[in-house]
């Protein structure tokens, strides 16, 4: 006897459909219709430590990138190249100040240039000559102890009147200035170099002039200099500033014609040689 099961062959399985689009997806209204297809998983890679505490998993994760949405960001080390800030700020502070001694060096102080006074002084003096500080030191006694009306003439070099300076005056004014030095330029001013305190202790050049017809005040400050860059012996460096602080400078400096009344200065043919004529009062 034939079994039943012999007779008829076993139910196979439903094949699958065969692979192709969908209706979602041939249908653009159904397409609209689906929710949007989920973003890829974002797989990290790092080391993973972590501790269980009471049943829970605490995890630190430690990533050499930074995940941000769905964007991957590398952190890179900046190194920074060339000048600090600091050595930035200080560079622009050096060459403005460089620029403000440039224009310094162009204008004109009691109608001479600020170049011209500090190119003066490259001029090779002798500053510490005892005997020629004392002659210059007669001369002026001698104009401090004219009777009324009395005239006396003198004449002196650079030499002279910048060794007196140096030697015999600058210990008088007790630091007021130190480091002195006296040039005689073709303007026909006089120069004062050196330092002082009223200004700092900086490197400073003062100009005057002379004046006629006023009693006790032969010389008349005209313009003063003051090196806030030290550039050596350049012209560079130097800004004017105001006169106001060396007033008592100029005080002093014409205490010594006593109450004589300057009537004339003029220059000799030798090199910064002049001459001087003043009158008792």
């Amino acid at each position: 006897m034939t079994d039943a099961n012999d007779s008829f062959p076993a139910a196979q399985p439903n094949p699958p459909p065969p692979a192709g689009p969908s209706a979602g997806d041939t249908d653009p209204h159904l397409r609209a219709a689906l929710p949007p297809a989920a973003p890829p998983p974002v797989r990290i890679g790092g080391n993973v430590g972590g501790d269980v505490v009471g049943g829970d998993l605490h995890k630190e994760q430690t990533a050499g990138r930074d995940i941000v949405g769905r964007d991957v960001v590398t952190n890179t080390n900046t190194t920074n190249v060339g000048f600090s800030v600091e050595a930035v700020q200080r560079l622009v502070l050096v060459v403005g100040l460089l620029v403000a001694a440039t224009a310094a060096c162009f204008f004109a102080i009691g109608g001479v240039t600020a170049a011209a006074v500090v190119l003066a002084f490259n001029r090779p003096v002798n500053s510490n000559n005892q005997a020629v500080a004392a002659s210059f030191a007669a001369n002026l006694a001698n104009v401090r102890g004219l009777a009324p009306g009395q005239s006396y003439e003198f004449s002196f070099t650079e030499e002279e009147i910048s060794s007196y300076f140096h030697t015999m005056l600058e210990p008088l004014l007790q630091g007021e200035v130190i480091g002195g030095q006296v040039r005689l330029l073709d303007s026909g001013q006089v120069a004062v170099m050196g330092r002082s305190e009223r200004l700092g202790g900086l490197r400073f050049a003062a100009t005057f002039a002379w004046q006629k017809n006023t009693p006790g005040a032969p010389l008349r400050l005209t313009g003063v200099l003051l090196q806030v860059v030290p550039l050596g012996d350049s012209p560079l460096g130097w800004v004017g500033v105001p006169s106001g602080p060396l007033k008592p400078f100029e005080t002093q400096l014409n205490s010594l014609f006593g109450r004589a009344l300057l009537q004339d200065v003029h220059p000799l043919p030798q090199p910064h040689t002049w001459d001087v004529t003043v009158v008792g009062q």
